[in-house]
């Protein structure tokens, strides 16, 4: 994340932006020093991927950790990385989680200010600003889109199956509301499944508190008017059904009386 904001910034920038991203540099290299120190003491210093820049222009956003995930399975089971995969494969479950559930809500807080600003925004000024917030919110959407599809790639690596129940791939489709309660009700809309990320399998262990009933809620308002709407489509399919088999009985029913009517006038 913060590599894609360093390439849009400018180097020599005095906006609020540009500062942030200075002071986040800064603040990513004092850390990363002090994960230096920690690896060179516990790896042999004249490893040769591990040599690291000591010039002015450190790209602190580039610093490889050599993580076990940046390893294929092979070479992980050559340096004997196994358990540490294993403990990084825990915490970029529980990354893949948390991300799940803050886009889970960015794409709710998204699709309530679209309909907000299309139902209650007039004028020129209250439409530029609501479109400016809808600017961030769609930011704020696709940030944390990034971050899951970057773990949940981090996932496969370290062994994890691309069918996985609880992860899953992040496609553009997935980034949407449930269509049936954000959009009126279209020929073809009730053959459109919702997306995973709205049911999946999360366990929820490493959700806040506070969080997961803010996105049981949502979901489950969500669910609610699905699930009504799901019934009510099986109730109408039922019914054709049955008009479908009606008709089916008047055509015999006609067929046989044409059939008297023929053999009568033979």
């Amino acid at each position: 994340e913060l590599k894609r904001r360093v390439k849009k910034a400018s180097p020599l920038g005095d906006s609020d932006e540009d500062t942030a991203i200075r002071n986040e540099r800064a603040r990513l290299g004092k850390e990363l020093l002090s994960w230096r120190r920690t690896r060179d003491k516990l790896l042999p210093p004249d490893t040769p991927e591990f040599a690291h820049p000591e010039d002015d222009d450190w790209a602190v956003e580039r610093e490889q950790l050599y993580l076990p995930s940046q390893y294929p399975e092979q070479k992980r089971k050559t340096l004997d990385l196994d358990q540490l995969a294993a403990k990084e494969r825990l915490v970029r479950e529980a990354e893949a989680e948390m991300a799940l559930v803050e886009l889970c809500m960015a794409i709710r807080t998204f699709g309530v200010s679209v309909s907000y600003k299309h139902a209650e925004i007039t004028g020129q000024a209250r439409s530029t600003r609501a479109q400016q917030q809808l600017v961030k919110a769609l930011d704020i959407r696709n940030k944390y889109a990034r971050v899951y599809r970057f773990h949940y790639g981090r996932l496969v690596k370290l062994g994890m199956p691309e069918n996985d129940g609880r992860f899953q791939k992040l496609t553009d489709a997935d980034l949407k509301s449930y269509n049936s309660t954000r959009d009126a009700q279209q020929l073809g809309s009730s053959k459109r499944s919702e997306s995973w990320i709205w049911y999946g399998g999360m366990d929820g262990s490493s959700i806040k508190d506070d969080d997961k009933k803010r996105l049981d809620a949502m979901i489950d308002d969500d669910l609610r008017v699905f699930y009504f709407r799901t019934k009510a489509h099986y109730e109408r399919w039922g019914e054709e059904g049955e008009i479908l088999r009606e008709d089916f009985k008047r055509l015999i029913k006609s067929h046989d009386a044409m059939e008297k009517v023929w053999l009568a006038l033979s």
